[in-house]
């Protein structure tokens, strides 16, 4: 099914060590025309027009086994996700129906789409995998092949590839992939924060991550970015920006934009969403274990640096990173001491 996409969206599945992630923004753009809009990122309005009109998960898990990533005009996304959806409501999804779905499934160069089928037939975490559009493919770094899509395909790919010998690895496979990805994530929500220049292509808007570990995908949970302020002149002395908040219901992400002075819910619906949210019935209350964190550092009154951060702990017993709080109409964040602690000592020993 090779035809040429010019989707505005990144979609990226990365596969290191034996690990797969799935990657994808969660912009939707209408490539003709330019509009403000209100980023979950940031709980603001766009300071200049831009191509995105809306946001939306862009990836689908079917059964636990088989991960579906979108791209393109959206009426057609859903159509073929319903028919995706239709296809295993009476079938198992194995190798056999798997390729059975590629024969007959029919769509056209408005979208691209990947597949990646996984389950027991599979040993050593392998999947299979199948795309259709434009595509690049990187492997020019040993252990390490990345497929990507979309505007944001060849910036996303070289970042990716740049900075993936940077990581402190844990000698963990599965937590080097995944942290690995989700620190080319909050680089570019920190990018985000600064200039629509990534949204003028777009993309962006957020990211939704999906794992594949133990014959299962899986979306990441409870997972925070947050954001930080720090002058090199006073290393420990931290200054909270902003924390995201992600976690997902009914295939809709849930992002929680705790800004001290105006904290919002922003719902992302999934394509073709069935159930309907309703907002009023989400609350502030979050916590999260694992927290990506990049602090903007300040020398001399100038902007000087990014230093993203990753915590997280595997203790299931050990109390969250991060916790927010209501008492009466007073709402809050509550931080882990080791947690900032971490943060600290990483801004120290980055400045020496």
């Amino acid at each position: 099914m090779p035809f040429k996409s010019l989707a505005m969206t990144l979609i990226s599945m990365v596969n290191g060590n034996g690990y797969p992630v799935i990657v994808s923004d969660r912009a939707i753009s209408l490539p003709d025309s330019k509009q403000k809009v209100i980023l979950p990122t940031t709980n603001q309005e766009t300071y200049s027009p831009t191509p995105v009109a809306d946001f939306r998960v862009k990836t689908a898990i079917i059964k636990d086994i088989l991960c579906v990533a979108f791209a393109g005009e959206v009426n057609s996304i859903e159509q073929v996700y319903d028919w995706i959806v239709d296809f295993f409501l009476h079938r198992p999804i194995n190798v056999q129906t798997y390729e059975e779905m590629l024969n007959e499934i029919q769509y056209g160069n408005e979208i691209s789409v990947l597949f990646a089928l996984g389950g027991s037939e599979f040993t050593e975490n392998r999947l299979m995998v199948a795309y259709s559009g434009e595509w690049i493919r990187d492997q020019s770094k040993e252990q390490l092949d990345i497929i990507s899509c979309g505007t944001g395909a060849a910036r996303w790919t070289e970042h990716f590839v740049h900075y993936a010998p940077y990581l402190e690895e844990t000698g963990i496979r599965s937590v080097d992939c995944k942290q690995r990805a989700l620190l080319s994530c909050i680089s570019f929500l920190s990018h985000e924060q600064k200039t629509t220049e990534l949204l003028q292509d777009g993309w962006g808007g957020g990211f939704d991550v999906v794992y594949y570990e133990k014959g299962q995908f899986h979306r990441y949970e409870n997972l925070s970015y947050a954001f930080y302020y720090c002058n090199a002149g006073t290393p420990d002395r931290l200054i909270s920006y902003s924390i995201i908040h992600n976690s997902y219901l009914q295939g809709n992400a849930i992002v929680r934009n705790l800004a001290a002075d105006n904290p919002k819910i922003h719902i992302i619906k999934q394509f073709r969403d069935q159930e309907p949210l309703e907002q009023k019935l989400l609350t502030l209350d979050c916590k999260s274990y694992e927290v990506v964190s990049c602090i903007f550092i300040y020398k001399d009154g100038k902007y000087h640096s990014d230093l993203v951060v990753f915590v997280d702990d595997t203790d299931p017993s050990a109390p969250p990173m991060l916790y927010t709080t209501i008492v009466g109409d007073k709402f809050g964040v509550q931080y882990r001491p080791i947690y900032i602690d971490k943060l600290k000592e990483a801004v120290r020993l980055y400045l020496n």
